[in-house]
């Protein structure tokens, strides 16, 4: 049976990923594992419990679950103050203070700090987000309303859609003709795309792309710095990056956790403040895009939407 080609370019981003972590961590060569292509993946998963012995920020990984276990153990709630306490502060450094707060008692004076560290995210987000508030409702069709209003963003351009959602890929189908546009769907890892990319070593040529859509895409990215210069390679001058990332607003750098949490959707960093200014650096001149964290929540429920905060990333 041959090799289909999202199980390529998962197998290609893979030994990448392998590559990226000897780079990093020399002693991991001295395991001698024979990387191929189709043996990338298992080799990978080997390194990161490697990486787990050697980097304490790994180890984090290591310690949730030990005190995860530890908290959810059935004996007197006494007992377990002390690990919740320490995974909360795990959780509050990894810029998830919003699982923390659950995990202590509601007298505990540290409930009190987690709740200051939310508020002031959420300060500086621009928007409380409730879930119970806007439950079932998808960032797709949160992007299909901001573009609705921003046509200019897809007017005559050559569009890259990584990691698509079906609501948006849908409708831009059918609207590619109104706009004058083409439209490319891109991914690593999902059947039935156009392209396939690993955002950290593109095949497409240097600015191949008018408008590039990258939503909830780069916090699964190991080596983000290199996977924002090869979007602001393929981007051509005048070009757009629209996207949005998983933020912490209360933390003033990004937390890197290094490796994939597998309880937080594979997520390998909880951004922070800075993450304009990483953009930048990359070439990028970054602009808030707070279009959907002003529209009334009538209305953003109507069109199955929700706050949201975007960012648009030229190159100049």
């Amino acid at each position: 049976m041959s090799t289909k080609p999202h199980q390529l370019s998962a197998q290609r981003i893979a030994l990448n990923q392998c590559r990226y972590f000897e780079k990093r961590y020399p002693a991991l060569k001295e395991l001698s594992l024979d990387i191929r292509p189709e043996t990338a993946d298992a080799t990978f998963q080997i390194y990161i419990e490697h990486v787990k012995l050697i980097d304490p920020v790994a180890a984090d990984l290591t310690r949730i679950e030990i005190y995860r276990r530890l908290v959810e153990l059935p004996v007197e709630s006494g007992l377990k103050i002390g690990p919740a306490r320490a995974l909360a502060h795990i959780y509050v450094n990894r810029g998830l203070a919003h699982h923390a707060g659950r995990l202590l008692e509601p007298g505990d004076p540290l409930r009190a700090d987690i709740e200051e560290l939310i508020r002031r995210h959420t300060e500086a987000y621009g928007a409380e987000y409730d879930v119970q508030t806007f439950k079932g409702l998808t960032r797709g069709f949160c992007l299909l309303h901001y573009f609705s209003a921003h046509p200019h963003l897809l007017k005559g351009r050559h569009i890259a859609h990584v990691g698509p959602e079906p609501e948006f890929r849908g409708w831009i189908a059918d609207m590619s003709k109104t706009f004058d546009c083409t439209y490319v769907a891109v991914d690593g890892f999902q059947p039935g795309m156009d392209r396939y990319e690993d955002l950290c070593n593109m095949t497409a040529e240097d600015g191949s792309f008018d408008t590039i859509i990258c939503h909830r895409v780069l916090e699964h990215v190991i080596d983000g710095p290199a996977a924002y210069k090869e979007l602001y390679r393929v981007l051509r001058p005048g070009g757009v990056l629209n996207l949005s990332v998983p933020e912490a607003l209360y933390l003033a750098e990004t937390a890197e956790w290094i490796i994939p949490d597998p309880k937080v959707h594979g997520h390998v960093r909880m951004y922070g403040r800075d993450f304009p200014s990483q953009l930048e650096a990359a070439g990028f001149r970054v602009e808030r895009a707070d279009w959907l964290l002003s529209r009334p929540h009538d209305e953003l429920r109507s069109v199955r939407a929700y706050p949201m905060l975007l960012y648009n990333a030229y190159k100049d």
